[in-house]
């Protein structure tokens, strides 16, 4: 089961597809190490800005990889002399990696495989378990069964790299009580603080045994260690507090809180970049089932179960206050797998009914989350193929633009490269188009604009509509590769 697992994901991890942010993060990385503002060392490696929230320990480690990458693989050209923007890495990094930097694709995969890493040792640690305690194995399977475990968005993130580290360190002190591992839960919060409502029940839970083991003591050893671990991964709040604290206010306000309903109920959201912006249920396979599994796991441990369903509480609100990023979710959701794989009934019937009720909804879940797990793998493997078909879609596409008047084109044709236009025409690239295009309304009434729709832009419903629009129309369509061209 996890070999299918790590079958079906990792060529996610070694693909030529990304997400946007994932080449946003790699230009912090690759450039800011050149020109004159570039870091001293000891910021690059240990002190960090904390670029989007995220923490130093985090920056620290891509950077690292980065110029090792570099070195082994030394880029054509010179960094400072390139002339590369952001936007430039966002949508044409595979352009950017073509022009002599092979090193990026390196470090980006390299990334990727760290979070994989990560992910796969939790599984692991809890798959050990399952050696002494069976009930073990039920909780191994309900993670796998849920559609976050093949998610497509941005691997080469803090994302699951925090989330599965911070659950590793659960699972840890829950079997041994070794309070040394909130120094590692501590890191988890720094790196990715979207964990800390997870990190916060744990410590909660963790003091009511602690105050039973060494009172006041041994509370304060949890708190210290946690906060140590948390400070760890941001050493740059110790070296710029006011910068840190100003980072975070700015990227805590950037984006609009979403509705409620977004968190449970509606969805999933296809954005411009292909990825998905779903929610708990979505995530998890159904909502019914996630109902259900906190459940039987206060069934099957109560204080585990109990610390799950205040995870989830706790998580709700903090929801409130963000935008669409439901992957936030990720943290409580993986961790519903612990409280059965720590069953603590000492009744043989309970332990059985328990198993046989646990069983029956990671077999329900398993089902409904098919449709997702499909999408999460088809967003990834459909820009591959748009790569793979990209020289006769460009190729395509200049003949087109050459043959009649063109004054503008549409680019949405795969995120990675970047459709050369004349001199007369005027490219309006992939976030663009997607802003412009489903507002046109005239798409009888000219021939001189040209949209280029991609098979992944075409799985968003407001493209799917602006598609429906020009074919109702009477656009002038035509297939270039896997993209649409479309004459309007």
């Amino acid at each position: 089961m996890i070999s299918a697992w790590a079958i079906i994901y990792f060529p996610l991890v070694v693909s030529s597809s990304y997400m946007p942010d994932e080449a946003w993060f790699l230009f912090t990385v690759a450039t800011e190490g050149h020109g004159s503002g570039s870091l001293s060392w000891f910021d690059r490696y240990f002190a960090h800005p904390n670029a989007f929230g995220y923490g130093s320990l985090w920056w620290g480690l891509y950077s690292a990889i980065v110029d090792v990458s570099a070195y082994f693989i030394p880029p054509a050209h010179s960094i400072a002399g390139q002339g590369y923007g952001q936007i430039d890495y966002r949508l044409g990094l595979n352009d950017v990696i073509a022009d002599g930097n092979a090193y990026l694709r390196t470090s980006i995969w390299a990334m990727r495989s760290l979070a994989f890493s990560v992910v796969a040792v939790f599984i692991l640690t809890l798959s050990k378990r399952s050696l002494t305690e069976p009930f073990a194995a039920i909780g191994v399977a309900l993670l796998l069964s849920t559609p976050m475990m093949y998610w497509s968005g941005k691997i080469a993130s803090p994302e699951l790299f925090g989330v599965f580290l911070l659950l590793i360190s659960v699972v840890k002190y829950i079997e041994n009580k070794n309070t040394w591992w909130f120094v590692l839960a501590g890191i988890a919060c720094g790196s990715k603080l979207t964990c800390a409502p997870v990190a916060a029940v744990m410590a909660l839970c963790a003091m009511s045994y602690e105050w039973k083991r060494g009172g006041i003591k041994t509370c304060l050893a949890v708190a210290i260690k946690l906060g140590a671990g948390c400070l760890l991964a941001n050493l740059y709040l110790v070296v710029h507090p006011i910068e840190f604290v100003a980072t975070l206010l700015k990227f805590s306000s950037l984006f609009p809180a979403a509705p409620w309903e977004r968190s449970f109920l509606e969805g999933p959201l296809p954005f411009w970049e292909g990825g998905t912006y779903g929610n708990l249920s979505y995530w998890y396979g159904s909502i019914v089932c996630f109902v259900l599994v906190v459940a039987i796991s206060i069934a099957a441990n109560a204080k585990l179960g109990t610390a799950l369903l205040l995870s989830a509480l706790l998580m709700f609100i903090f929801m409130l206050t963000q935008p669409l990023h439901n992957w936030y979710w990720f943290t409580v959701l993986a961790g519903s797998a612990i409280p059965i794989s720590f069953m603590n009934r000492n009744n043989i019937y309970s332990k059985a009914s328990i198993g046989v009720a646990m069983t029956m909804v990671v077999a329900l879940n398993a089902y409904v989350s098919t449709g997702n797990v499909e999408a999460e793998i088809y967003n990834r493997n459909v820009q591959v193929a748009e790569h793979s078909t990209y020289p006769a879609t460009r190729a395509c596409m200049e003949s087109s633009e050459h043959s009649e008047k063109t004054s503008i084109v549409y680019d949405m044709a795969t995120i990675g490269m970047v459709l050369p236009v004349s001199k007369e025409a005027k490219n309006m690239n992939y976030p663009a188009s997607f802003s412009i295009l489903p507002g046109i309304a005239d798409v009888g009434s000219r021939t001189d604009r040209l949209a280029v729709i991609g098979e992944r832009a075409r799985e968003i419903q407001p493209i799917r509509e602006f598609l429906k629009r020009a074919e109702d129309g009477g656009a002038k369509q035509q297939w270039c590769g896997k993209a649409l061209l479309i004459r309007f």
